[in-house]
């Protein structure tokens, strides 16, 4: 099984559409339990990631970390709410 490179900000994003789909699915209970864990993987891996750019920030002024991936955390770290439909 080949599992497809993802960063955090996809991590993020997928682990709350396996939960929405989780909340929303008529499956039956083991098919809500089996996204609930895949999303819990994508949680976990997400939060790894934001750990692991928050350090770099910390000790390297953002001199590991390129704007591009310090700006993909944005949305997900900001607490502006977002609107119904908004992607994070």
């Amino acid at each position: 099984m080949s599992i497809p490179h993802m960063s955090g900000p996809e991590h993020y994003r997928a682990a709350e559409e396996l939960l929405a789909e989780a909340v929303d699915t008529y499956g039956g209970a083991q098919r809500r339990q089996y996204l609930a864990a895949v999303a819990a993987g994508h949680a976990t891996l997400a939060l790894a990631a934001a750990t692991a750019l928050n350090a770099l920030t910390q000790h390297t002024g953002l001199g590991m970390v390129t704007r591009s991936q310090a700006e993909s955390w944005q949305p997900i770290v900001s607490t502006e709410p977002r609107t119904a439909g908004e992607q994070s």
